[in-house]
């Protein structure tokens, strides 16, 4: 009973993570600022994802999504990588040239932080559910990670490369592959390392438009 307490908090986690960052954004970015108030809300946001993840799996079953067996599954992973080939050459390749040592660190920090907790909270969980019928988690979650992605569509003031339409219908397309992909693979290794290539390809292009 008290897992299956866990699986509806889960669900209900994913739903309520949208309306929880557009209220933190907003009012962390009125108070300090966009460039501040926008770093500020994304560690909270990390903390929130991973500290439910810590507390759901523990660090063996975090480590257990990591994983990989050597059948023939382990291929469905290769498609992971499609947008990783899309955002390097439409974003990276041209802002490459502009960007500085200091942000390049600062993309490929975040790109790995990102595509970590990101991944283990939208994908992980998924995979390690109690549900008879897994397909009702997975369609919470790939839903949710689409909808956070508007709480940053309604930043004012924050520049997207292809714009508002862009940045969640792709969001919402690589929820859909990335958990297509960890579901037949049963793990989380291929489609983090795709992230945190994705992001560090776009974020490249995030931050010089923005700082």
């Amino acid at each position: 009973m008290k897992k299956i307490k866990f699986e509806i908090l889960k669900i209900l986690l994913f739903g309520l993570i949208f309306p929880i960052t557009y209220l933190i954004f907003n009012f962390t970015i009125k108070q300090i600022g966009l460039q501040s108030g926008y770093w500020v809300s994304s560690i909270i946001y990390w903390i929130i994802i991973s500290s439910f993840t810590l507390y759901y799996l523990g660090f063996q079953g975090i480590l257990e999504l990591y994983k990989v067996n050597k059948s023939k599954t382990q291929l469905w992973g290769l498609i992971a990588f499609i947008p990783v080939i899309g955002t390097f050459f439409v974003s990276f390749i041209p802002s490459f040239p502009q960007l500085r040592v200091s942000l390049m660190i600062l993309t490929i920090s975040t790109g790995i932080i990102n595509g970590t907790c990101e991944e283990l909270f939208w994908r992980g969980l998924t995979l390690k559910t109690e549900f008879k019928n897994k397909y009702i988690v997975i369609v919470a979650s790939t839903i949710g990670f689409g909808l956070w992605h508007l709480t940053l569509a309604t930043i004012s003031g924050l520049k997207f490369q292809g714009g508002i339409g862009a940045l969640v219908g792709g969001a919402f397309f690589m929820g859909i592959l990335w958990q297509f992909v960890a579901t037949k693979t049963n793990n989380i290794f291929l489609v983090t390392l795709a992230h945190i290539l994705v992001n560090i390809f776009a974020f490249s292009t995030l931050i010089l438009e923005n700082w």
